[in-house]
């Protein structure tokens, strides 16, 4: 299952889990497997987002100054 993973990483715990079902034909709840990725030297990554664009027009004066 190790070699599958870091072949194919999961994005999300519950891909995770499918993927951990449709190998072992086992099913396991996203506690367990946020649990047992860890221990197979594996680990979850933090996912960032990008904010969106402020409505207020004080903000964007202060971004197009930034920017220039």
């Amino acid at each position: 299952m190790k070699e599958y993973f870091e072949k194919r990483p999961a994005t999300s715990i519950a891909e995770a889990s499918d993927a951990i079902e449709k190998i072992t034909s086992i099913k396991r709840s996203p506690t367990q497997v946020r649990e047992f990725l860890p221990r197979t030297g594996l680990r979850s990554l933090k996912v960032g987002y990008v904010p969106g664009k402020s409505v207020e027009r004080e903000k964007i004066e202060e971004v197009e100054k930034y920017r220039e």
